[in-house]
């Protein structure tokens, strides 16, 4: 059973969320990750992750393909209420949450809801991702692989903090 607070290797959580090498590097060196749980490490030296980390940078990567910045959703991500939301889909089996963000602040609904309702609500450019679909996904990798990172070609054991 995979806890949210366990640790996994750098690479395993890179694989999991799908984020090229040099992605996680340009991240990192910015400080997009400064606020996740994973222990700080020195320059040069592979970062731990928490599972919830893996799941962070999942969302941190889909959230970037909608067009959010990842300053910004380095942001959402770290947020107690994010943290609150990934623990429902995972034990309390919830599958319909979507996470947006309108350029100011972090908007949480149901699949039931439509864009349309949302937007109702006040909210103006709303980039939204499936914050289940992301989470579930990250969660099905990690216990497929059961914690060993898979092989690379590339030594990627180097990530920046």
């Amino acid at each position: 059973m995979l806890n949210l607070t366990d640790i996994v290797h750098p690479r395993l959580a890179r694989q999991a969320a799908n984020v090229g090498v040099s992605t996680m590097n340009s991240w990192a060196h910015r400080g997009y990750f400064d606020a996740f749980d994973g222990v700080q490490t020195t320059p040069g030296k592979a970062r731990p992750f928490t599972v919830l980390d893996a799941i962070r940078l999942n969302v941190m990567k889909e959230f970037n393909i909608v067009g959010v910045d990842p300053a910004a959703s380095s942001k959402i991500v770290t947020r107690p209420d994010f943290t609150s939301l990934v623990e429902s889909i995972l034990f309390d089996s919830r599958d319909d949450i979507i996470i947006g963000f309108d350029g100011f602040s972090m908007v949480s609904a149901t699949n039931s809801m439509t864009i349309k309702d949302i937007k109702n609500m006040g909210y103006g450019n709303f980039s939204h991702i499936d914050l289940s679909e992301a989470a579930m996904h990250v969660m099905s990798f990690l216990r497929a692989t059961k914690g060993v990172p898979l092989p690379s070609a590339v030594d990627e054991d180097n990530i920046e903090n």
